[in-house]
């Protein structure tokens, strides 16, 4: 049995694709797409993700981001997890335990090797095979190799089988009202996709970026992330959508997208208008984008995640908390991302009866 990695720093969009679909069971955090977004997001991210390929198949990923800073060295992508490493299902167990056991065993290789203070790491529960679906099968892997925290927070996914009346009846009935508010149907939506022009596709993204700009009142992204929304919207990994009020766009919701199949909010932001509440306006364009998936066939959209408490080391602002609990709105039903934190150095690496 002939195991070998290969790190994805000469991996195109086109092989970590390929190479994915050979692999199976994957998320959307396991993507081309994704992870480089992610190492967009800041000048310190180093991307240290690698394939495992058994007698020369892919057999496994895992997506890791080193980032170091004045403070610590993490395994994560900054303030993003890592998802934990994707394995083939298909392989028969012994072999499967032996990828398994030689993937965290190299990952322990680089906690220790660069001083990494504490790994963050991801379970999303959508992942696509032959089909998208929703599978919680050896979510907990990670627990076998690393004494970790762990958080489970609570995401909103809107089945996109249903049809528009049923969709529309599981919405909380004042958003049912609101989104019929006659005050709404001036406004102009625009979706910018694969289909649009490159012209296009730059002038909105500047447009979002200026939106974006405008509500927070600062940088929070960088520059190359920017630019990386701009091809992405490009190789159809994601759409952007835009609120128009006459000459003035005033909202714009951006949604990262997986196998034509699966649709995620992914960042969101409005303008204060004289007219139109806040709130009001975006959830109006993401019932506006809902609608779009499910014309579309797609079969999940996350619309996001919901915060009540302080997690161990999640500390959840006030803003989050309102955010994430507006959008139980929609009607979703709930279902757990794990968050897995690995800071003790306590593994079964160190135990001599296991080695």
């Amino acid at each position: 049995m002939s195991i070998e990695f290969k790190n994805v720093d000469n991996i195109n969009k086109t092989e970590w694709d390929k190479y994915l679909n050979e692999i199976g069971g994957f998320s959307l955090y396991h993507t081309y797409d994704q992870v480089n977004f992610y190492v967009k997001t800041n000048e310190n991210i180093k991307n240290i993700s690698f394939f495992c390929f058994l007698d020369q198949k892919p057999i496994a990923l895992a997506p890791l981001g080193l980032t170091k800073s004045n403070k610590f060295n993490t395994l994560s992508f900054n303030q993003y997890p890592c998802h934990v490493p994707l394995i083939n299902k298909n392989l028969i167990p012994r072999t499967k335990r032996k990828i398994e056991d030689t993937i965290y065993k190299k990952i322990n290789t680089i906690i220790e090797n660069e001083k990494i203070d504490y790994a963050d790491f991801l379970y999303h529960p959508i992942v696509k095979n032959e089909k998208i679906q929703l599978n919680y099968e050896n979510s907990f892997s990670i627990l076998k190799y690393f004494d970790v925290k762990i958080n489970s927070i609570n995401s909103s996914y809107i089945n996109l089988d249903n049809n528009e009346i049923t969709l529309e009846n599981r919405l909380q009935k004042s958003l049912r009202k609101e989104i019929k508010n006659k005050i709404y149907q001036k406004l102009k939506i625009e979706i910018i996709d694969k289909n649009s022009s490159f012209d296009e596709i730059n002038r909105f993204v500047e447009i979002a970026k200026k939106i974006h700009f405008q509500n927070a009142k600062k940088e929070t992204r960088s520059l190359n992330s920017w630019e990386f929304i701009k091809r992405g919207i490009q190789n159809g990994s994601s759409s952007l959508f835009l609120i128009k009020e006459n000459s003035e766009y005033i909202a714009y919701l951006w949604c990262t997208e997986l196998s034509n199949l699966f649709a995620s909010g992914a960042s969101q932001a409005s303008v204060k208008n004289e007219f139109y509440y806040n709130n009001s306006v975006r959830f109006y364009l993401e019932w506006f984008v809902i609608k779009f998936y499910q014309k579309k066939k797609f079969k999940f959209y996350e619309v996001g995640q919901h915060y009540y408490f302080n997690q161990n080391w999640m500390k959840i602002s006030d803003k989050q908390k309102r955010i994430g609990i507006s959008k139980l709105k929609f009607g979703g039903t709930i279902y757990p991302r794990h968050y897995f934190r690995y800071e003790n150095k306590n593994n079964v690496f160190n135990n001599k009866e296991y080695i």
